[in-house]
């Protein structure tokens, strides 16, 4: 029992310490898409605070497929909003089918991620 609320304190922590809050807007990954063609993929990233939030990036991972796509870095004014475009080159031995992928938007401070599938066809 005491591990238990120890672990919960510890979550706790990390959470907040992250920034506790969703940055992550709308994701559209314009798909499906055949092996050997490239991917789009829009992502919105959010600044919900009152402070301006510096270097963020975004990360797609590709799990199955072992590769990830990323972001130059960007900054974010105070509840603003910005549109980050990323293109990625599916290779042409990827398997047909569902894939799943982790969307990631960071920096030191912040932390949110969102999973998705992507078809392969």
């Amino acid at each position: 029992m005491k591990k238990d609320i120890i672990a919960c304190f510890l979550f706790g922590i990390m959470f907040f310490a992250m920034g506790g809050i969703n940055i992550l807007g709308r994701v559209n990954l314009l798909e499906p898409v055949a092996t050997g063609d490239e991917l789009e993929m829009y992502v919105n990233v959010n600044n919900p605070t009152d402070d301006d939030m510096d270097d963020l990036s975004v990360k797609v991972i590709f799990f199955d497929l072992g590769e990830y796509v990323v972001s130059s870095e960007l900054d974010i004014d105070e509840g603003d909003t910005k549109a980050v475009h990323l293109f990625f080159d599916v290779p042409r031995d990827a398997y047909r089918g569902d894939h799943l992928v982790k969307i990631v938007a960071s920096n030191d401070d912040h932390y949110s991620s969102k999973f998705m599938y992507v078809r392969i066809i």
